[in-house]
């Protein structure tokens, strides 16, 4: 998988296209809809948003640029938040990994 990294306080993440975004938003809306208020309040008492959950930098916020993740950018065993890269006329580089994103945990 490849990742971007925040050109502004260099966090992490996994770029989705915005339609992938879109209907991640949907298929929870649709879900948080099913629930009663208890359920609701757990995922913080409101449905999902593109521009709140996707459409920005998870740590800094909305209006950050990204670049190709970097060896170095992000230790193992972190978790990372997706946000919303889409580069145009370019081929996605499969070989830029986290170091350790795709291994299996140890048993």
């Amino acid at each position: 998988m490849p990742l971007v990294t925040c050109n502004k306080c260099g966090w992490v993440h996994f770029p989705v296209t915005r339609a992938h975004a879109e209907a991640e938003v949907a298929k929870f809306n649709a879900y948080y809809e099913t629930l009663d208020q208890e359920g609701k309040d757990s995922f913080g008492g409101r449905p999902s948003d593109v521009a709140r959950d996707y459409d920005r930098c998870f740590f800094c916020g909305p209006g950050a640029t990204f670049r190709p993740f970097k060896e170095g950018d992000c230790p193992d065993g972190c978790t990372i938040q997706g946000a919303i890269y889409e580069r145009e006329g370019e081929e996605e580089d499969t070989e830029q990994r986290a170091p350790g994103l795709l291994q299996d945990p140890p048993p």
